[in-house]
């Protein structure tokens, strides 16, 4: 855990204390707890803050792709096509649903009135959390398979990262065509997360780029450029800070944090 105020970081999930064999897939935090998945469908849960002992839920024997904190639990996908909502107070599946490819990420909006689900399919779902992730409407154009998705927080657009190198943002109100296509240089759009405030909305590389886009038209982005191998980016609460973090063989691991930067032009940069 990285505290920016004070410029140090703490331990917070030592592999120790995880079961045996535990190869970490997904992440996530929510409400000061922490959850890691892994490639044989366990999670994991344990205080941000070092109380306690490691909780664990077995919800199958297939990889864990996805975790993230929903209004009802942790979402959990998985390689077989299977979604698993977890209650975190008694960490055990409440409810699931299945789809005909491999899940590898969920969203859904704060209000939990949609969701939006991607896989290994070239068309990406809405769906409704309120009636077992039933499909709503499918979001098409991509030409290969997705791997992330995002919800604005005015859960007006969904946006969707492919393997065919481009984000493609989603009007819910008319979801028919993208109302914006993002491409990338070089490979899978693999994270994309809107900051809170709505404003930017961030598409990570597998490595050396991280692309912020301002969301009124999309006409305006920056490229985030360094080197190493993205794991996982995400904005401050604030929207004020981006952080990236990189985890490389050649370059080791590391958190890159960038500072917003608003000049008398009104434009936004981030170093």
């Amino acid at each position: 855990q990285w505290d920016p105020w004070r410029r140090r970081h703490t331990s917070v999930l030592a592999r120790s204390s995880l079961p045996d064999a535990f190869r970490l897939s997904a992440l996530c935090v929510d409400a000061g707890v922490v959850f890691a998945g892994d490639y044989q469908g366990r999670i994991c849960a344990k205080s941000l803050w070092g109380e306690g002992s490691v909780a664990e839920a077995r919800l199958g024997a297939d990889m864990v792709t996805h975790a993230t904190p929903t209004g009802r639990g942790i979402s959990v996908a998985r390689n077989s096509g299977r979604v698993d909502l977890v209650n975190v107070e008694r960490m055990e599946a409440t409810e699931s649903a299945l789809f005909e490819w491999p899940v590898n990420c969920t969203a859904e909006a704060a209000s939990g009135a949609f969701g939006c689900v991607v896989g290994d399919s070239l068309q990406a779902l809405v769906v409704d959390p309120r009636q077992g992730l039933a499909a709503v409407a499918p979001l098409q154009g991509h030409l290969d398979h997705a791997f992330t998705c995002a919800i604005s927080p005015d859960e007006r657009l969904v946006a969707t990262g492919s393997q065919d190198s481009s984000v493609r943002v989603y009007d819910v109100r008319w979801p028919r065509v993208p109302v914006a296509v993002l491409c990338g240089y070089l490979g899978a759009m693999r994270h994309v997360r809107f900051s809170s405030c709505g404003g930017f909305l961030l598409a990570a590389e597998p490595a050396d780029y991280v692309h912020v886009y301002e969301t009124g038209l999309f006409e305006r982005a920056q490229d985030v450029e360094f080197m190493g191998e993205v794991a996982g980016a995400a904005f401050s609460p604030d929207a004020n800070c981006l952080f990236v973090a990189i985890s490389d063989a050649v370059h080791e691991n590391a958190l890159a944090e960038y500072t917003r930067i608003v000049p008398a032009d009104d434009s936004t940069y981030w170093l």
